[in-house]
């Protein structure tokens, strides 16, 4: 399962917000409940610091998707 989310903030592991991140494992913990356990989260990270940040954020975004698209094992 892929799982794109958007978030104001940056809580990627290597940031100090990163303690602060319950999107991705509350997701996790409710789709192992259905049986879904192989999930690929990606984040669009941080939207809501500055219109330059933003679309430098989605831009990177967008080239991961491409990137998870072009190795899925459909």
């Amino acid at each position: 399962m892929y799982c794109i989310t958007s978030r104001g903030n940056d809580y990627s592991p290597s940031t100090y917000m990163h303690s602060f991140d319950f999107q991705e494992p509350y997701l996790k913990s409710i789709f192992g409940l259905a049986g879904i356990h192989d999930i690929r989260f990606l984040h669009a990270q941080p939207m809501d610091l500055a219109p330059g940040i933003t679309e430098e954020s989605m831009a990177r975004a967008f080239e991961e998707a491409r990137a998870m698209a072009q190795n899925a094992d459909l």
